[in-house]
């Protein structure tokens, strides 16, 4: 609960609040709450500097329960400004993306890897992976200083669902081989949960491999 109306002086303390909501799992109270959708509704939102933006966004993913991260701001309307491309979610949409974080952070995968998975869920469901280009991923986060390490991460990881392992490795060369196997190996299996709804279609071989 904020302590004083000083709150709606920064807008960026409605995504500290969220962040902190993601480490300590506490349940905003609804004043504080109906204050964060009226900073979300005057536009305050989109005057937030994006280095600002991807410093509070990346670390809450990194909490123990970045779902809470997911709920806070879209329970104050604020998921859209941030990410323009979540206005297209569902309700069953934004449970599965919350209940794929949640898996993520259980098993310690990192950021790379929940920001790609924030990728998949906000890329459109016609989109075909072959296509998906670094301009589709900058798209989505285009309110965030998305660091490109993330931004070269998901590309590879959605790309990577209909290409072969050394198409992969080629693409990826520029990156640490080993942490590059090593977190593509836990995105495919957060990925393949049905939690996600998505099929993962890869060689088996390439599988085996990592």
């Amino acid at each position: 609960r904020h302590v004083s109306d000083a709150f709606i002086e920064d807008p960026i303390r409605v995504l500290r609040v969220a962040r902190f909501a993601a480490r300590f799992r506490f349940t905003v109270a609804e004043e504080t709450k109906r204050l964060m959708r009226k900073m979300s509704k005057s536009g305050e939102l989109n005057h937030l500097v994006p280095e600002r933006v991807w410093k509070e966004l990346s670390t809450g993913l990194m909490e123990k329960y970045p779902s809470q991260l997911i709920e806070v701001l879209s329970e104050t309307n604020s998921l859209s400004y941030i990410l323009p491309k979540s206005k297209e979610l569902n309700f069953i949409d934004l449970q599965k993306l919350k209940a794929a974080l949640d898996y993520a952070a259980a098993r310690r995968l990192s950021l790379e890897c929940r920001v790609a998975i924030f990728a998949r869920s906000l890329i459109s469901e016609t989109t075909k992976y072959e296509t998906i280009t670094k301009k589709d991923i900058n798209l989505v986060f285009e309110k965030i200083c998305l660091t490109r390490k993330c931004s070269d991460f998901s590309f590879l990881t959605l790309r990577s669902l209909f290409f072969l392992a050394k198409d992969i490795m080629v693409t990826g060369s520029k990156m640490p081989v080993l942490n590059f196997k090593k977190n593509f190996r836990e995105a495919l299996k957060v990925m393949n949960q049905k939690k996600l709804g998505i099929l993962v279609i890869i060689r088996n071989k390439f599988i085996n491999g990592l």
